[in-house]
């Protein structure tokens, strides 16, 4: 099931939700995407996958790769509309209660 993360886990500038799998987290994506929801890979690909840094050595960072395509950050801003919210909150109400069933 996937979990909502905000403040006190991490700064109150953040809203991410952490999906089960990488196949989870596009499904939540899609949803969003259809909806006009933007989102984004909160950590993109993880450090490794940048392309300034994949060619150098490193220790295996399996959490991170793992958590890097699970992660999908959710607008945050001052200004988004009591409406834009409750849009965000029914996109992934839909889809979480998708996963849930599938």
């Amino acid at each position: 099931m996937p979990h909502f993360i905000a403040a006190p886990e991490v700064a109150s500038c953040y809203a991410l939700i952490r999906c089960e799998t990488a196949t989870d987290s596009q499904r939540l994506e899609r949803a969003l995407n259809r909806n006009g929801v933007g989102s984004r890979r909160w950590y993109g690909g993880g450090l490794r996958r940048h392309s300034y840094l994949s060619g150098l050595e490193h220790e295996p960072l399996t959490v991170t790769e793992r958590l890097a395509d699970r992660l999908v950050g959710l607008p945050t801003a001052p200004d988004l509309s009591a409406n834009e919210i409750m849009l965000i909150a029914d996109t992934l109400n839909a889809a979480i209660g998708r996963e849930a069933r599938d």
